[in-house]
């Protein structure tokens, strides 16, 4: 009895000098609190100077620290606490030490990874998760709760706007530095993906060897996977010996069969990035189906077949580092505001209106909830009697969900149980009695946010505009097979250069060779031709549709033994979805292969990039 006395009033004792603790230090600590959200909000203002920030920003580490130290003072006082009581306490009161403890930790390592980001930092940060280790093993740490949500965690106290990547190797001592340093990883993997998937010189269109093709210009690159073309006949026919055809053709990259044979995902963000180079490699298959001309004469059918090798790849994101450095800041700080905005307007759209909350009736759900938990066989007894508490308390209490007392469990389980009613089916109805000013009041917090995202989007926008201007260098080889006639070969090299923001200059040169059966017959050509592309409209985002695209190019031939042809075209490129374009052209020529004679021929066709149609149906 003496011993259990001891123990009993060393307890008490200890009790005692806790609260007495957290009665000095919680103003404290919330005042530190406050003080920070503050200093955050001053600089994360665009109107905030350079020089403030940089003063600013060192008055939120010093609180920080000074944040931290107390903290851990805390966490000793409450570990000990629980250390001496245990067996001693109800499992309710267990638990609500077990939540302090829980979120007390939780803030003093948010505190260690937004002090160890800090590149201001002195470097006195790079123990203290250790230390925070050391401190929990040492003092014999409870596991804090048998169930989720026991209580609600605080939010961490780091700014919205992001840092620079960690230094810390993948191997990081602490669980908030891995996954730190795991977001960047997968945040430069994603967005380095999706700009090298917006290319603008990846040719989906069937090669310019094809009669029937809508590009009079072959581009430098290929779809990242396949790229379907289908080119039905010429609108017009300009003489009785024009050969229309009907024509399709696919090409796949080598990249597409690897990531098959490996059984990856191809779009997946890392796996992307690393096999970047058998994207380089292409082949083409398609065909020419012959129709009646004019004259009534049948064309031959025709395979196509061949493969391009990208040789300089300037486009690549991953030679854009300085460019892309900013997108990744960008979309950092557009994550943590997306989240934090879905935040703040799931506690608005239910609990921060009172008039909503009426209308809705979100009172009467709940009542009816609690009730039901009371009565269900399956609710344990602490949580029967906290509902039974909680049942004779204001409306008010109900919902203050940020509050730690003895309710704080079971609103955990009313907030579910009203966001999937109102957040999920009910969302139309939530809509419906959100009325005009509501709406209002949901764009006012949209908009108290949307810096972040119109950042993001401008500095996508501007990344990409920069990386098009790098230039590009590819090598083709082309074949048209013929069961009847001559057969062609065609070399080729094609030069790809952005000579502005929106405007990229493609040039081709080739030798084209026909092997006739005819003795004497055979047909050598030289080529050259140029195209300039004009972007139209902006790029919007890293996804959806891609722009409209305006080509103006040209065309010489010399063959031997025949007189020269010139070509002119003018060419739309219309985005129907995301990876299906509609392109139409106007080809202008002085003479065609068999007579003198002006020709005018319009073609048109569907081209569908698998690469970007399969990443709209994974977004979604």
């Amino acid at each position: 009895m003496k011993k259990l006395s001891r123990h009993l009033c060393l307890a008490t004792l200890t009790l005692l000098l806790a609260t007495f603790a957290s009665a000095q230090q919680s103003p404290s600590i919330e005042q530190l609190r406050q003080q920070i959200q503050a200093l955050i909000a001053v600089e994360n203002d665009p109107a905030t100077g350079p020089d403030v920030r940089k003063i600013n920003h060192g008055f939120v580490e010093k609180r920080r620290r000074e944040l931290l130290t107390l903290l851990k003072a805390r966490l000793r006082a409450l570990l000990d606490y629980q250390k001496t009581v245990n067996g001693v306490l109800t499992a309710e009161e267990s638990r609500a030490v077990a939540g302090e403890i829980q979120n007390t930790t939780g803030e003093i390592e948010s505190l260690d990874s937004a002090l160890a980001a800090d590149p201001s930092s002195d470097g006195t940060m790079a123990n203290r998760p250790v230390e925070l280790a050391s401190l929990s093993t040492n003092l014999d740490i409870a596991n804090p709760a048998p169930r989720d949500g026991n209580a609600p965690s605080r939010t961490p106290l780091r700014s919205p706007e992001p840092q620079p990547t960690p230094t810390a190797s993948p191997q990081a001592n602490n669980l908030n530095s891995w996954l730190s340093n795991r977001i960047d990883e997968r945040i430069k993997a994603s967005a380095q993906a999706k700009i090298d998937q917006r290319s603008n010189v990846n040719q989906t269109e069937a090669p310019s060897v094809s009669d029937s093709s809508t590009s009079l210009v072959d581009q430098s690159s290929a779809s990242d996977l396949v790229g379907v073309a289908l080119n039905l006949a010429g609108l017009t026919k300009g003489n009785n010996n024009s050969n229309e055809k009907n024509s399709a053709a696919i090409t796949a990259t080598a990249y597409s069969l690897y990531s098959a044979l490996r059984n990856e995902e191809p779009l997946d963000p890392s796996f992307y990035n690393r096999h970047r180079d058998w994207r380089r490699l292409s082949f083409t298959l398609g065909f020419e189906k012959g129709q009646a001309n004019a004259a009534g004469q049948d064309t031959r059918d025709t395979t196509i077949a061949g493969a391009k090798y990208l040789i300089i790849s300037r486009r690549d994101a991953s030679y854009h580092q300085k460019e892309l450095g900013i997108v990744y800041e960008n979309l950092k700080a557009a994550a943590v505001n997306f989240a934090q905005l879905t935040k703040e307007l799931k506690s608005f759209l239910l609990f921060g209106d009172p008039t909503l909350r009426n209308k809705l009736r979100i009172a009467d759900d709940v009542r009816f909830f609690i009730q039901t938990q009371i009565d269900s066989p399956n609710t344990n007894s602490d949580d029967k009697q906290a509902y039974k508490a909680l049942l004779l308390e204001s409306e008010d209490v109900w919902f203050d969900f940020d509050k730690e007392d003895k309710f704080a469990n079971v609103r955990q389980d009313i907030r579910k149980m009203v966001d999937n009613k109102w957040l999920g089916k009910g969302f139309p109805n939530l809509l419906k009695a959100l009325g005009d000013d509501g709406l209002k009041q949901v764009d006012q917090f949209i908009d108290a946010r949307l810096e972040a995202f119109t950042s993001l989007n401008n500095a996508s926008r501007r990344a990409i505009e920069t990386i098009r201007r790098a230039p590009q260098l590819s090598l083709s080889f082309q074949s048209k097979l013929r069961k009847q006639g001559a057969d062609e070969y065609l070399g080729e090299v094609i030069f790809d250069y952005g000579v502005h923001d929106r405007v990229n200059l493609t040039l081709n040169g080739s030798y084209n060779y026909k092997n006739s059966s005819i003795i004497g017959g055979d047909v050598r050509t030289g080529r050259f031709a140029g195209q300039l592309q004009f972007q139209m409209t902006p790029e919007k985002s890293l996804v959806g549709r891609s722009p409209l695209y305006l080509y103006l190019g040209s065309e010489a031939n010399w063959a031997s033994g025949k007189p020269s042809i010139y070509k002119l075209q003018g060419k739309v490129k219309i985005p129907i979805a995301e990876g299906i374009d509609f392109p139409i052209s106007i080809t202008f020529a002085n003479r065609t292969d068999l007579i003198q004679e002006k020709d005018v021929r319009g073609q048109f066709g569907f081209t569908i990039d698998t690469a970007k149609l399969f990443r709209a149906f994974l977004s979604k």
